[in-house]
C-alpha cells in the first residue's frame, strides 16, 4: 500500500471509530441495526461501546459450533440438544470487539500501519 494511503486512514481512524459509537449511531442512523429499537445487543459494562466490529474478527466461523480464536473468557458455550453439533459459542458477554482501542488495532493490522502486520 501506498505511503500516502497509509497516512490518510492512520489520520482518519480516529473519525471512524468515532461514527460506529453505540451512542452517536443509534442517533445518527437509527436503521443500521434493528438492535436500536430496543437496547443494546450485547450487554456488556462498557459506557459507550463502539458498533465498528460488529462481527467479531476472532469468531471462528469455519466450524460449525464456532469459538473464539483468542479464548476470551467472557465468552461461552450455549448448549442445546437443539443444535446438530450440540453447542454453539456464545459471545455475547464479550467486549473485545467494542473497545475502541482494540478497533484500531484491528484497523492498524488490516492496513499494514504502525508495524501491526
Amino acid at each position: 500500500m501506498e505511503a500516502e494511503t497509509k497516512k490518510w486512514i492512520e489520520k482518519h481512524i480516529d473519525k471512524v471509530v468515532d461514527k460506529f459509537r453505540y451512542g452517536k449511531l443509534k442517533v445518527s442512523d437509527p436503521e443500521w441495526c434493528p438492535c436500536f429499537k430496543n437496547d443494546k445487543c450485547h450487554a456488556i459494562g462498557l459506557a459507550d461501546m463502539n458498533c465498528f466490529l460488529c462481527y467479531c474478527p476472532h469468531y471462528e466461523n469455519d466450524k460449525e459450533e464456532g469459538g473464539c480464536k483468542i479464548n476470551n473468557e467472557k465468552g461461552g458455550w450455549h448448549l442445546s440438544d437443539k443444535l446438530t453439533t450440540g453447542r454453539i459459542w456464545d459471545c455475547s458477554g464479550c467486549d473485545w470487539p467494542h473497545k475502541e482501542e482494540n478497533i484500531k488495532k484491528v484497523l492498524r493490522k488490516v492496513y499494514s500501519i504502525d508495524g501491526e502486520n
